[in-house]
């Protein structure tokens, strides 16, 4: 009589641990490109506020107007003009692309509540004073989204009399 060896796995068994392994996966792949995404508009976000910062010391040491204009929907500009010694004295600023941003939006502009299509931020000689365009704003918000995945935003505050420039 034959000796019969029942060791091993059968088939269910294979295909049930394959599935398991295929669904947990599933979930580690997802989140994997969920906190891509969460890091991306990071270091967007952080980029914009680094070249605030940036903009405000070049118009110290160059004495130049130096800012950056915002459109709902649309990619940052920089705005570059000379001063004309006023208050808030900028002549009228050349707007050029900034390809730094080419994956990032400003998908909301907001202050107290109220929304703005378009504006911009200028930082005045020769302290690096903000100034903002349309003159009436106080304070304002920038919500940012990256091109891709709108729904991930980040905002960024700017408050010109204390002249600090904050994610949030």
């Amino acid at each position: 009589m034959k000796k019969r060896f029942d060791s091993g796995f059968t088939l269910i068994e294979i295909i049930i641990v394959i599935s398991i392994i295929l669904i947990i996966s599933g979930i580690g792949i997802f989140n994997y490109t969920a906190v891509r995404k969460n890091m991306a508009i990071d270091l967007e976000t952080d980029k914009i506020v680094q070249i605030l910062n940036l903009m405000r010391e070049e118009t110290k040491s160059s004495g130049r107007c130096i800012g950056i204009k915002f459109k709902k929907s649309e990619t940052p500009a920089r705005l570059e003009s000379a001063y004309n010694g006023q208050t808030k004295g900028c002549d009228t600023a050349a707007e050029m692309a900034m390809s730094e941003f080419r994956e990032l939006l400003a998908v909301n502009l907001e202050e107290d509540g109220r929304e703005i299509p378009d504006w911009s931020v200028m930082f005045v000689p020769p302290f690096g004073a903000m100034r903002f365009s349309p003159d009436a704003l106080e304070s304002a918000k920038i919500v940012f989204a990256l091109k891709n995945a709108e729904q991930n935003t980040r905002t960024v505050s700017l408050e010109p009399v204390s002249g600090r420039i904050v994610k949030m």
